[in-house]
Formats: structure tokens, sequence, C-alpha cells
């Protein structure tokens, strides 16, 4: 990621391969992420997104103190902190859908 424009690919990827605003619930449409690529190539962007996506499904919770919904508000927070250029609110929704 070396540019504005590259983030703005990344984020809406992400966006993209949830559906995020498109359905109910998240979903994993790597099609959907390749239509972003413009600076990236196809299996770049998707291969970034699915790297992401991972790393937020693996960020530790201790679910003996936290309800569902407050780990979707960690993991949320935590991506933003590590990833600011992204859509992080996507990621704590696909979270809080996994692991419910």
């Amino acid at each position: 990621m070396t540019s504005e424009y590259d983030d703005a690919e990344l984020s809406e990827g992400i966006l993209a391969y949830f559906q995020r605003g498109q359905a109910a619930s998240p979903r994993a449409d790597e099609e959907a992420v390749r239509a972003f690529a413009g600076s990236w190539s196809a299996d770049e962007l998707v291969a970034a997104v699915k790297g992401l996506v991972e790393e937020s499904l693996n960020i530790p919770i201790d679910w003996q103190e936290t309800s569902l919904a407050d780990a979707g508000r960690k993991v949320t927070a935590e991506m933003l902190r590590r990833h600011p250029q992204t859509s992080p609110d996507a990621f704590g929704w696909n979270f809080t859908f996994t692991w419910r």
C-alpha cells in the first residue's frame, strides 16, 4: 500500500468481499473484490483482503469477560488501530457473525 489510491482500493475491496451494505450478513465474495483492482493485481487485492480478514478473526478475545457485541467492538477498534486506511467496522461485523 503505497498511496491513498491503493488504500481506497483495499477499503473498497474489504466492503465488497463482505458485501457490506448489500447483504444482511457477511459474505466472502472474491469476485466482487477483483472488480476493485486497479493499481493492485486482482490476485494481490484478494490476498490482501483475505489476509486482513484472517488477522481480524485472530484478535484475542477473553470470552469469560467479553460479550459478543463487545468483542465485535474490540475487533473494530483494534483493526482501526492497526489499519486505519481500511474499513474496520466491516471486520467487527464479520467477527460477530463468525463467532455467533
